[in-house]
């Protein structure tokens, strides 16, 4: 009897344990400032821009990807910083999807490169 009672208690902590995670909410810094949606952030031919998604909270993979940058994929998954360098003029789109679980969201960053 007591070790139902032990396992139904373990049961319970994991049931509000997994409860309790929060949806991911993507969001990512550029170069150390915060990007607010809807800009187009400016830069130079040979600029590098470096990506942290470090304000996610409870994600579980970063998903980097990528419009007009030749199929370059940032990151592994995992990757909560990524780097990049320009090296040709256009506009371009960096994309950030944060999953947890069965949720995930979503954040994009367009960029033109002069």
């Amino acid at each position: 009897m007591k070790i139902i009672r032990i396992f139904s208690a373990l049961l319970l902590v994991a049931f509000v344990v997994s409860s309790c995670k929060k949806e991911p909410v993507a969001c990512f810094s550029v170069n150390n400032l915060t990007w607010d949606e809807g800009d187009t952030l400016q830069l130079f031919v040979g600029d590098t821009i470096t990506v942290n998604a470090a304000c996610t909270g409870d994600a579980e993979s970063y998903n980097w990807s990528s419009v007009g940058l030749g199929g370059y994929i940032f990151g592994n998954g995992n990757t909560v910083v990524e780097k990049y360098t320009f090296t040709d003029p256009g506009e371009y789109k960096v994309s950030l999807t944060v999953k947890n679980g069965k949720k995930s969201d979503q954040k994009t960053l367009p960029i033109l490169v002069q």
